[in-house]
Protein backbone atom coordinates (compact mmCIF):
# COMPACT_ATOMS: atom_id res chain seq x y z
CA UNK A 1 0.00 0.00 0.00
CA UNK A 2 2.90 2.28 0.68
CA UNK A 3 3.83 1.86 -2.95
CA UNK A 4 0.28 2.65 -4.00
CA UNK A 5 -0.02 5.89 -2.11
CA UNK A 6 3.52 6.87 -3.06
CA UNK A 7 2.52 6.38 -6.70
CA UNK A 8 -0.74 8.22 -6.14
CA UNK A 9 0.87 11.21 -4.49
CA UNK A 10 3.92 11.50 -6.70
CA UNK A 11 2.37 10.49 -10.03
CA UNK A 12 0.95 13.75 -11.39
CA UNK A 13 -0.69 16.93 -10.15
CA UNK A 14 -2.80 19.44 -12.09
CA UNK A 15 -4.18 22.66 -10.71
CA UNK A 16 -7.98 22.56 -10.36
CA UNK A 17 -10.56 22.76 -7.63
CA UNK A 18 -14.01 21.30 -7.60
CA UNK A 19 -16.82 22.37 -5.32
CA UNK A 20 -19.80 20.23 -4.53
CA UNK A 21 -22.74 20.36 -2.21
CA UNK A 22 -23.58 17.72 0.36
CA UNK A 23 -26.84 16.69 1.87
CA UNK A 24 -27.42 16.55 5.63
CA UNK A 25 -27.08 12.75 5.75
CA UNK A 26 -23.55 13.05 4.39
CA UNK A 27 -22.73 15.76 6.93
CA UNK A 28 -24.01 13.53 9.75
CA UNK A 29 -21.78 10.69 8.57
CA UNK A 30 -18.79 13.06 8.40
CA UNK A 31 -19.44 14.17 11.98
CA UNK A 32 -19.38 10.53 13.08
CA UNK A 33 -15.77 10.36 11.90
CA UNK A 34 -14.86 13.42 13.93
CA UNK A 35 -16.63 12.01 16.99
CA UNK A 36 -15.09 8.56 16.59
CA UNK A 37 -18.26 6.44 16.23
CA UNK A 38 -16.38 3.34 15.05
CA UNK A 39 -19.13 0.77 14.47
CA UNK A 40 -20.98 2.91 11.91
CA UNK A 41 -17.76 4.09 10.29
CA UNK A 42 -16.41 0.56 9.93
CA UNK A 43 -19.55 -0.59 8.14
CA UNK A 44 -19.55 2.59 6.04
CA UNK A 45 -15.95 2.15 4.82
CA UNK A 46 -16.52 -1.47 3.75
CA UNK A 47 -16.71 -1.69 -0.02
CA UNK A 48 -14.75 -0.84 -3.13
CA UNK A 49 -13.49 2.68 -3.73
CA UNK A 50 -11.85 4.21 -6.78
CA UNK A 51 -9.49 7.19 -6.56
CA UNK A 52 -10.58 10.13 -8.68
CA UNK A 53 -8.55 13.04 -7.27
CA UNK A 54 -5.25 13.66 -5.50
CA UNK A 55 -4.77 16.92 -3.65
CA UNK A 56 -1.42 18.23 -2.41
CA UNK A 57 -2.46 20.40 0.55
CA UNK A 58 0.89 22.14 0.95
CA UNK A 59 1.18 23.14 -2.72
CA UNK A 60 -2.58 23.59 -3.25
CA UNK A 61 -2.38 21.42 -6.38
CA UNK A 62 -4.95 18.93 -7.64
CA UNK A 63 -4.53 16.02 -10.03
CA UNK A 64 -7.37 13.93 -11.39
CA UNK A 65 -6.94 10.17 -11.69
CA UNK A 66 -7.52 8.12 -14.81
CA UNK A 67 -10.25 5.49 -14.66
CA UNK A 68 -8.91 2.40 -12.89
CA UNK A 69 -5.70 4.16 -11.85
CA UNK A 70 -6.12 3.15 -8.24
CA UNK A 71 -8.79 1.07 -6.51
CA UNK A 72 -8.99 0.00 -2.87
CA UNK A 73 -11.35 -2.54 -1.26
CA UNK A 74 -12.11 -2.81 2.45
CA UNK A 75 -13.72 -6.08 3.60
CA UNK A 76 -15.76 -6.41 6.79
CA UNK A 77 -13.30 -8.98 8.20
CA UNK A 78 -10.53 -6.35 8.51
CA UNK A 79 -8.68 -7.29 5.33
CA UNK A 80 -8.50 -5.52 2.02
CA UNK A 81 -6.63 -5.08 -1.20
CA UNK A 82 -5.59 -2.40 -3.62
CA UNK A 83 -4.82 -2.50 -7.33
CA UNK A 84 -4.48 -0.20 -10.28
CA UNK A 85 -3.52 0.24 -13.90
CA UNK A 86 0.19 0.32 -13.11
CA UNK A 87 0.46 -2.18 -10.25
CA UNK A 88 -0.74 -5.63 -9.26
CA UNK A 89 -3.10 -6.36 -6.40
CA UNK A 90 -1.61 -5.97 -2.93
CA UNK A 91 -3.32 -7.24 0.22
CA UNK A 92 -3.44 -5.53 3.61
CA UNK A 93 -5.16 -5.61 6.97
CA UNK A 94 -7.01 -2.54 8.21
CA UNK A 95 -8.37 -1.06 11.40
CA UNK A 96 -10.35 2.13 11.89
CA UNK A 97 -9.99 3.94 15.23
CA UNK A 98 -11.90 7.19 15.29
CA UNK A 99 -10.61 9.22 12.36
CA UNK A 100 -7.39 7.18 12.04
CA UNK A 101 -7.18 4.38 9.47
CA UNK A 102 -4.37 1.88 10.04
CA UNK A 103 -3.18 -0.24 7.10
CA UNK A 104 -0.83 -3.14 7.82
CA UNK A 105 1.06 -4.78 4.96
CA UNK A 106 1.88 -8.40 5.87
CA UNK A 107 3.88 -8.91 2.66
CA UNK A 108 6.04 -5.88 3.43
CA UNK A 109 7.47 -6.96 6.81
CA UNK A 110 4.24 -5.91 8.55
CA UNK A 111 4.77 -2.30 7.51
CA UNK A 112 2.04 -0.03 8.92
CA UNK A 113 0.66 3.21 7.50
CA UNK A 114 -1.64 5.63 9.26
CA UNK A 115 -4.12 7.80 7.38
CA UNK A 116 -6.56 10.40 8.63
CA UNK A 117 -10.10 9.90 7.39
CA UNK A 118 -11.16 13.42 6.49
CA UNK A 119 -14.48 12.47 4.94
CA UNK A 120 -16.53 9.28 4.92
CA UNK A 121 -20.02 9.15 3.44
CA UNK A 122 -21.98 6.59 1.44
CA UNK A 123 -20.42 7.98 -1.75
CA UNK A 124 -17.14 9.65 -0.77
CA UNK A 125 -13.96 8.78 1.11
CA UNK A 126 -11.08 11.22 1.61
CA UNK A 127 -7.86 9.93 3.15
CA UNK A 128 -5.06 12.24 4.22
CA UNK A 129 -1.43 11.20 4.55
CA UNK A 130 1.37 13.36 5.94
CA UNK A 131 4.89 12.25 5.08
CA UNK A 132 6.60 15.62 5.37
CA UNK A 133 3.86 17.22 3.30
CA UNK A 134 0.14 16.58 3.42
CA UNK A 135 -1.58 14.78 0.57
CA UNK A 136 -5.22 13.79 0.19
CA UNK A 137 -6.66 11.01 -1.93
CA UNK A 138 -10.35 11.39 -2.85
CA UNK A 139 -12.27 8.21 -3.61
CA UNK A 140 -15.76 7.50 -4.90
CA UNK A 141 -17.63 4.28 -4.16
CA UNK A 142 -17.67 1.85 -7.07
Amino acid sequence: MKKLFYLLFVATFCVALVGCSENNDDKDKENEIENGSNSDNESLIVGTWEAYKYYNVDDDETEYADDGESTIRFKSNGTGSTWGNDFDEERFEWELKGSKLYLMWPNDDDYEEVYKVKKLTQKDLVLSYDDGYEEEVHFKRK
